[in-house]
C-alpha cells in the first residue's frame, strides 16, 4: 500500500460545518462515504483538524493499493450523484482549485 496525505486550508470560519459533514459522512451517509472509498481505491480514510495561529487545516490521510490508477482522476471525472454532492461540500469547505497529490519526498522504516 502507498500514503495520500493532503493539507487543506479550510475557509474561515468553516469549522462548524467541516464538524457536521463530518457526522454526515459518518453517520447517515457512511455507506455512501465508504461506497466513494472504494470506488476511488482509497482503502482508509483518516481526517484531522489543526489550527496554526488564526488558520485552520483538515489533514486527510489515505491509503491506496500500489498498483491502483490515480483516485484523483477518477474522482475529477465522476458522474456519480455523491461524489458530486461530496465534492461540493469540500468546495464550500476548502480552496480546491488545483489541488494535486503531494510528492513524497522520502520515506524511512526505522524497524
Amino acid at each position: 500500500m502507498k500514503p495520500i496525505l493532503f493539507i487543506n486550508p479550510m475557509k474561515p470560519g468553516k469549522f462548524g460545518e467541516y464538524k457536521a459533514f463530518v457526522a454526515e459522512i459518518t453517520g447517515p451517509k457512511k455507506s455512501e462515504f465508504m461506497d466513494l472509498l472504494k470506488r476511488h481505491h482509497l482503502n482508509t480514510s483518516e481526517v484531522w483538524h489543526h489550527q496554526l495561529g488564526n488558520l485552520e487545516y483538515v489533514i486527510v490521510y489515505h491509503e491506496v493499493d500500489d498498483n491502483a490508477p490515480d483516485p484523483l482522476a477518477s474522482w475529477a471525472s465522476s458522474s456519480h450523484p455523491f461524489d458530486k454532492w461530496f465534492q461540493e461540500q469540500l468546495n464550500n469547505l476548502h480552496d480546491m482549485e488545483g489541488v494535486k497529490l503531494p510528492e513524497l519526498l522520502f520515506h524511512i522504516d526505522a524497524t
